[in-house]
């Protein structure tokens, strides 16, 4: 028996009671507070875990795109690592009684997030999503059908990649293409990631032979954790578009901000993962010319952002200089 509107709505608003996860080990818990399952509740066929962080107008987006999946059984796990409160925001989305609102109280990182939610998902089936992409309304269903009718574990489709920028206080789509539409490859995977995090679905026990995100990696995360899955368990790809990630020039998107780190831990995924590519010296190449070709990205990045501070200086000066010449 499936919740009503009115017991959904009280459970959301009891996530105020800072009601304590499971402990994660050793370390201790990302302490947070969530929304209780109701007893009654049958587990959904998904689980999509969506974390965020002070990002509520494109957090809408991509809650309104799960909720409009011509797939029903799921549920929307919305993990706030420890931004600004979004409860009110949620509460006005909800009709339906789908989401489950979980919030640590210390920001603790992508995986962290993305653990909490693991470990409150209650769906035969995990799908990931970022609070700046969207789903297209198919996705969830394509994917469950391909992971059923095949019975594979760990599916993935394609994805558009929309490049934003700001117009008038918001951002707009100004190209939409087609982006990392790559079958699997054991090997290729310990080189470079192959597959957007919103692409996947995978059974939910899959995790429980590959371990949760590694919370010490800032980025990479989630292709370090398809490097652990596809030891395992063998990916299927659907060549299909089911999805969206966008991506923003100013610093403000998941990846478009951190080609430092990128080059940081892709060195430590790289030794963390080393016994794999042992004996393939093909694959040892490939990933120390990775190495450097993200070495002289970042040096491009960095004359690129001292470029544009010098001309900001400019323009900032530049009034200043005029004004001071009229008073004289």
């Amino acid at each position: 028996m499936q919740p009503s509107d009115t017991q959904a709505r009280k459970a959301l608003e009891k996530s105020h009671k800072h009601l304590p996860l499971k402990p994660r080990g050793e370390s201790g818990p990302a302490k947070s507070y969530h929304v209780p399952v109701l007893a009654s509740a049958e587990p959904p066929r998904v689980s999509v875990i969506l974390p965020t962080y002070n990002r509520p107008e494109m957090l809408i987006e991509a809650v309104q795109s799960v909720l409009r999946q011509t797939l029903a059984d799921f549920e929307i796990l919305v993990i706030n690592d420890a931004g600004q409160d979004v409860l009110t925001l949620l509460k006005n989305l909800d009709h339906s009684g789908k989401i489950r609102y979980l919030a640590h109280e210390k920001n603790h990182g992508l995986a962290a997030a993305r653990n909490t939610g693991l470990r409150a998902a209650r769906g035969r089936y995990i799908a990931y999503l970022d609070d700046d992409d969207i789903f297209y309304a198919q996705h969830l269903e394509t994917l469950v059908r391909l992971a059923e009718s095949g019975r594979h574990p760990v599916v993935y489709s394609d994805a558009h990649c929309a490049q934003q920028k700001k117009v008038g206080g918001k951002y707009v789509i100004t190209r939409r293409r087609p982006a990392y539409s790559n079958d699997f490859d054991a090997d290729r995977i310990l080189v470079r990631n192959l597959l957007p995090v919103l692409c996947v679905l995978h059974e939910r026990p899959c995790t429980e032979n590959t371990g949760p995100f590694d919370e010490s990696l800032t980025t990479h995360e989630d292709w370090d954790m398809w490097i652990r899955m596809s030891r395992y368990y063998p990916f299927f790809h659907l060549k299909e578009v089911t999805c969206e990630f966008r991506s923003r020039k100013d610093g403000s998107s998941m990846s478009s901000s951190k080609h430092a780190d990128f080059l940081r831990t892709a060195k430590i995924i790289f030794s963390k993962h080393e016994t794999y590519a042992s004996g393939k010296p093909e694959v040892v190449k490939a990933q120390r010319e990775d190495l450097l070709a993200r070495s002289r990205g970042l040096e491009k990045a960095e004359k690129r952002n001292r470029r544009r501070r010098r001309l900001q200086a400019i323009l900032n000066w530049r009034p200043l200089r005029i004004l001071h010449s009229s008073r004289g």
